[in-house]
């Protein structure tokens, strides 16, 4: 069993994910993680907390009961999770751990003498040390990569398991600078840590599970394929949606004369703020642009206020534009069967529903009233701010802890007494013994030429290899993006090959523009429905599972009655 510093487990959290173990077949349990509010909830009114609860609390309605189901959790979080130590163990050299432990090789500075021999070891370790950046950077999320091994671990059938009863809260980062250091490590690990699991995915069927577990294993392996595309072109979708409804919000027909100045104003800004994080993303250390983060995400809420107002607005104008041209046939069914109502209504309200459900499901529906306005807020800061900055440094393979300060004071122990007699203790000996050691020391550096620190050659040539890989992912990244976003406003120069205008003249969505709004409002509104099943399926397979255990105890009885 695993526990964070940091992280407290509720009554007896420990119990439940013991007791998901009476499976033989789970080789893994996590329970579920909560930010940490403080006294009274106090926290809730930081809105970084806020969202990160919001964030937390849909992982444990919808995203961990939904894979729990399948069998494969992405990820048991290593602040508050356990394993079966069978299931961990390697076969023949190879498995699990084997896996796992990879990761600590991959972060080491170990230099090898390029004079002498190599032995067996130094012929690992170098090996390790020379793995390529996807590799380091998977191994940021090592946890993912045991995951993925113990499901997929040859001649066994292991699942692992989300216990909701298991509850622990841990601390969450109360300040902007503090959260993009953390989520660069979260997700540049995960996401080449999904792809590891895609693109094995043929290892699933050299295990033994059943058939029908298999194909849905395959299933999930689907959908974290589409959820990686989507992350991707994250950067292009947002911007894409922001510009198709505020353009379109501020055109002659829509009756707000306001929106076509604020559309540009916007746009202005909205560019200005991606190109100002890529700036700072590059050789910047968010520790020290804080501010220049903070004014970013002040400024992208904004923007997604008003772009929440332009969607809203539009649906309500094209609402009464259908009743307006039908008022002496008119029926519900209209506005319903209208594709430009069903795609900003129907699609993204029913994502929405579906979020509340869940919680409600799960009968904790307090955050969707105390933190997801917050989230909504911070949706933009999430895809742009934390994506650059992600993407930018995929050549820091570094743990990156938030918090990681070191100590500036070790020398000695402090009195606690007022009075000028009070016993102070230095630390490491008394005065006597450090000042003969001082003395040692002195006379060595006269006697002792200084040795040339050596170039660590291995290492200068990997820092080049990284952040040459990390400018060449940010520009296919880049390129990718900029091109959907050309393609789908047919401008710099895509427009001369189709000649089509993206708003027609009553001012409703066309050509390119009104494809993708419907595609990509669809597929968040699938994977919310595809969640929200897995979900629903999670509490009805635990309802059942008691029935489970009495007849697999009864079985057992029976034949040890049998054996006599």
């Amino acid at each position: 069993m695993l526990l964070d510093c940091g992280t407290k487990p509720s009554k007896d959290a420990f119990y439940y994910l013991w007791r998901a173990f009476r499976d033989p077949n789970v080789a893994g349990a996590c329970g579920e993680m909560r930010a940490s509010l403080g006294p009274n909830k106090k926290l809730l009114a930081n809105p970084l907390v806020a969202a990160q609860n919001f964030e937390y609390k849909i992982s444990n309605v919808l995203d961990k009961p939904m894979e729990s189901v399948f069998g494969f959790i992405s990820v048991l979080p290593g602040a508050f999770s356990a394993y079966r130590y069978e299931a961990l163990l390697n076969v023949n050299g190879q498995g699990p751990l084997e896996k796992y432990f990879k990761g600590e090789y991959l972060h080491q500075n170990t230099q090898v003498n390029e004079d002498e021999e190599d032995d067996e070891r130094d012929i690992k370790e170098r090996n390790f040390q020379e793995a390529g950046i996807f590799t380091s950077n998977m191994y940021l999320a090592e946890d993912r990569i045991l995951c993925f091994e113990l499901v997929a671990k040859r001649d066994h059938n292991y699942v692992l398991r989300y216990v909701n009863e298991a509850k622990a809260e841990t601390d969450v980062p109360e300040r902007i600078d503090e959260f993009v250091l953390q989520r660069r490590r979260w997700l540049n690990g995960s996401l080449f840590a999904a792809a590891y699991a895609v693109f094995h995915w043929t290892k699933i069927w050299k295990s033994d599970h059943s058939l029908f577990r298999k194909l849905f294993l395959q299933l999930e392996f689907y959908y974290q394929l589409i959820t990686i595309l989507v992350s991707w072109f994250s950067l292009a979708s947002f911007f894409l949606v922001f510009r198709i409804l505020t353009a379109n919000l501020g055109s002659d027909e829509m009756g707000f004369p306001v929106g076509k100045y604020l559309a540009v104003i916007f746009l202005w800004f909205y560019v200005g703020c991606v190109i100002v994080t890529f700036v700072l993303a590059f050789g910047n250390t968010p520790r020290g642009t804080r501010k220049f983060y903070l004014v970013i995400a002040i400024f992208f809420a904004v923007l997604m206020a008003y772009m929440m107002f332009a969607a809203i607005f539009l649906a309500v104008h094209t609402a009464q534009m259908i009743v307006n041209s039908h008022k002496d046939d008119f029926n519900i069914t209209m506005i319903f069967t209208n594709g430009k109502f069903r795609d900003l209504v129907v699609s993204v309200v029913s994502t929405y529903i579906l979020y509340f459900a869940g919680a409600f499901m799960f009968g904790e529906p307090s955050f969707m009233f105390t933190s997801f306005a917050q989230y909504v807020l911070l949706s933009p800061t999430y895809i742009n701010v934390l994506n650059i900055y992600a993407f930018c440094n995929i050549h820091d393979v570094s743990w990156g802890t938030k918090g990681n300060v070191q100590a500036k004071d070790l020398g000695s122990a402090k009195s606690v007494g007022q009075g000028s007699d009070e016993l102070v203790m230095i630390a490491p000996g008394v005065v006597a013994e450090l000042n003969e050691s001082y003395l040692e020391t002195l006379e060595n550096l006269r006697t002792m030429e200084p040795e040339p620190l050596p170039v660590n050659k291995k290492k200068l040539k990997d820092d080049a290899y990284y952040a040459f890989i990390r400018t060449m992912t940010v520009l296919i990244w880049m390129l990718t993006n900029g091109i959907l976003i050309m393609i789908v406003l047919e401008t710099a120069g895509v427009d001369t090959f189709t000649g089509d205008s993206q708003i027609s003249a009553d001012g409703s969505i066309q050509g390119n523009s009104r494809t993708f709004l419907t595609i990509i409002l669809w597929i968040v509104a699938g994977l919310a429905m595809f969640r929200f099943i897995g979900a629903f399926l999670f509490l009805v397979f635990k309802g059942f599972r008691p029935l489970k255990w009495k007849w697999r105890a009864r079985k057992e009885i029976k034949k040890a009655h049998k054996n006599g």
